[in-house]
């Protein structure tokens, strides 16, 4: 079994910034760019950093509800970039009043940003009326493959799977989830969410978040698979739990991004902890991000997650 390392300087974000959560990242030129979920600003914040370490916020958001739109006008969170064709993709959950949903937009320098609309919205009965963190990988061939999670608004209850030739139009891969709650898991036997899905050594990589009571009592878990629809979870789950008293990450712990340099794992994630004292009451909570290690191996265990039909990226 691992043993993952917290960097003893967490949080690496948050503070003044208030709540900050559910992030993605992207290397480039030897240093990280982050684009987050920004609680006080309903928006998308970005920060740069020279060793995923230390970090400098931009002082406004990169991109913000739209109030003439209706299906963003509320809130914009969970984004994932991914760098192509000489500039930039971002997938994000769009917040109205009724619904979330999957939008798109495209930037030349990950700062400016055009906005494309929603290209996801719940459809299926598991979905509910929610799906947000999207994590997306392009294959060789140029398709897209969309991983995201679908249920409630809070939190979701299970992951799907879907691809795309282009970003925009998708088709689900199966009728249900592809990643789902493991009732005799233990510590994701509610829900599971938040995959962080790329690809390394000849395998796909799922770091997600399970739930153990509700939305409470949260870890990170990894799984692999060949195909992106077939999973089998690490012997040593969960990875990380949540710390002690008295540390940023003392409530609850969510969702994973994963960057491999060498044979070194390196985890971010966002955690909630008292804002002040010992009252850990919702309205007392402040989430921000953190980071932790480790020189990973893993360790298949037999029972693996099964959703027919679909094709490998």
């Amino acid at each position: 079994m691992s043993d993952w390392e917290r960097y003893p300087g967490n949080p690496v974000l948050g503070g003044q910034l208030g709540t900050c959560f559910d992030l993605s990242l992207s290397t480039v030129d030897g240093g990280y760019r982050m684009w987050f979920s920004w609680r006080p600003r309903a928006a998308i914040g970005y920060a740069v950093s020279e060793d995923g370490l230390h970090w400098q916020a931009s002082p406004e958001p990169v991109l913000g509800p739209d109030p003439d739109s209706a299906v963003e006008d509320l809130e914009v969170t969970r984004p994932y970039v991914l760098a192509e064709d000489g500039g930039y993709t971002m997938w994000y959950a769009g917040h109205s009043a009724d619904r979330v949903v999957i939008c798109r937009a495209t930037s030349p320098d990950g700062l400016r940003w055009e906005r494309h609309g929603a290209v996801l919205e719940p459809e299926l009965p598991w979905e509910k009326a929610a799906l947000m963190c999207p994590s997306v990988l392009r294959d060789e061939s140029g398709t897209y493959h969309l991983w995201y999670s679908g249920g409630e608004r809070y939190e979701p209850d299970a992951i799907g799977y879907a691809t795309s030739p282009d970003g925009v139009a998708w088709q689900r891969i199966g009728e249900g989830p592809v990643l789902r709650p493991d009732p005799a898991g233990g510590w994701e036997r509610e829900r599971v969410a938040g995959a962080h899905v790329f690809a390394h050594d000849g395998w796909l990589y799922a770091a997600y978040i399970g739930f153990a009571n509700g939305f409470e009592d949260s870890a990170i878990g990894i799984a692999r698979s060949a195909d992106g629809i077939n999973w089998q979870r690490h012997a040593g789950n969960p990875v990380l739990s949540r710390g002690a008293a008295g540390e940023f990450d003392s409530i609850n712990v969510y969702k994973p991004f994963v960057i491999v340099e060498g044979d070194l794992w390196r985890l971010w994630y966002n955690a909630s902890a008292p804002r002040a004292g010992t009252d850990t009451s919702h309205d007392n909570r402040i989430e921000q991000v953190g980071h932790a290690q480790c020189r990973f191996a893993f360790q298949p265990v037999t029972d693996a997650l099964h959703t027919p039909g679909g094709s490998a990226p």
